[in-house]
This record gives structure tokens, C-alpha cells and sequence, in this order.
């Protein structure tokens, strides 16, 4: 398919199944860059990028539909992680929103290298478990300095408690790192992180059986 053939831009409700959401999105982004971005991996039947209320601004995320079930584990593994315009954007299934955000484990990584950007954050903790967001950079501006730091949300704490037990007090680019759970994270009561672990566990057990 070429440049040229319209996109089609969805009206009317997308179905679920078939539904990817991209994130992270620069103002830059249009539904003809998304266009010509995801038919390079699949089918793609509609795409509705959420408008803000000032003209010809969006909000930062788009929904694409595709033909076919299949093409969106193809996509989010081909796309996963994808730079475009800067950002990091991130690629998720519509309907595991809610799933990941219920179970999710957020982490903080302080003291950052100012040459460490959002690509070597996602590649250094991949390898510790299913990252569900796009990892985020932040400056903190001091009287004397500007400091670093990171927010990574797991899918599991099990990749949470790996990643900081295997690289709290590292050394990553030359600097001395320190990762803890978030504060939003510690704020939640013991109960709902126990409940949340809970679901974790469970969830891991359904998959093992399943795969035997």
C-alpha cells in the first residue's frame, strides 16, 4: 500500500479485540505518520488519535484497529520498544489496561548519569521482566545541580524485587544508582500490595498450568 491512500480515520466504536493503544505520542505525530508506521507490521483497519480541545493539538495516545487478532502480538513484539520523533512510545493490548495497572509495580531509580536516556532504561530492565509503560526521565533542579531520575512500571513485583535487589547501589554510566518501589507505590496500605502480589502469583500459576 502506498503513501497516497487515505487514511481511514475511525468514527465509530472499534472493536477491542482488534484495538491497540499508542501512547507517549509527540504533538508532532499524525494519523498519517501512524498510518504509514503500523501497515509496515499488519493491517490496518482504523486508527482514532484522541484530539485535545486546542486545535490540531492530540492528547498523546491514539487507538489502532487491525484485521486480524493475530497481527497485534506481532506488532507489540516488532514495536516494543520504538522510538519515534524522541519519545519512546508505548503499544499495549486496550483490553489489558486494566489488568496492568491492578498489578503493576512501579520503581524508582535515582541518582541517573545525565547521558542515560529512556532507551538504555528499558533495555537495562527489560531483562528483569515485562515493562507496561514507557520508562520516564525527570530533572530535579537543586541550588547547586540538576539531578536525574527514573520511574519503570513492572507488570510483576516479582521483576520489581529482581531488578532492585540486582541493581540498587550499582553503578550504571559511571553513576551510583539507588531503585526503590515508587512513592506512589509505598503509599498504597499493606493490604492492597499484599492483594496485588496475590493477584501476581495467581495470575503466574494460571499461565504455568496452562502451558502444561
Amino acid at each position: 500500500m502506498n503513501s497516497t491512500t487515505a487514511v481511514p480515520i475511525e468514527l465509530s466504536p472499534m472493536n477491542p479485540k482488534l484495538t491497540i493503544k499508542v501512547g507517549n505520542l509527540d504533538d508532532r505525530v499524525n494519523e498519517k505518520i501512524l498510518w504509514e508506521l503500523f501497515i509496515q507490521v499488519g493491517n490496518v483497519k482504523s486508527i482514532q488519535l484522541q484530539k485535545s480541545s486546542t486545535p490540531n493539538i492530540h492528547k498523546g495516545f491514539a487507538f489502532i484497529e487491525f484485521e486480524d487478532d493475530r497481527e497485534i502480538e506481532y506488532v507489540i513484539k516488532v514495536f516494543n520498544p520504538l522510538r519515534l520523533y524522541g519519545r519512546i512510545i508505548s503499544i499495549s493490548k486496550t483490553n489489558d489496561d486494566k489488568t496492568k495497572s491492578s498489578i503493576s509495580a512501579n520503581i524508582f531509580i535515582g541518582n541517573l548519569n545525565e547521558e542515560i536516556d529512556e532507551k538504555i532504561l528499558y533495555e537495562t530492565f527489560s531483562s528483569f521482566g515485562t515493562i507496561v509503560k514507557p520508562p520516564t526521565i525527570l530533572k530535579s533542579y537543586t541550588k547547586n545541580k540538576i539531578k536525574y531520575y527514573g520511574l519503570i512500571c513492572f507488570s510483576s513485583f516479582e521483576s520489581a524485587d529482581l531488578a532492585i535487589y540486582t541493581l540498587n547501589n550499582k553503578y550504571l554510566k559511571g553513576s551510583k544508582i539507588n531503585i526503590s518501589y515508587s512513592k506512589s507505590t509505598r503509599q498504597n496500605n499493606s493490604t492492597t500490595i499484599l492483594t496485588n502480589r496475590l493477584l501476581s502469583e495467581r495470575k503466574k500459576i494460571l499461565i504455568d498450568n496452562i502451558k502444561i
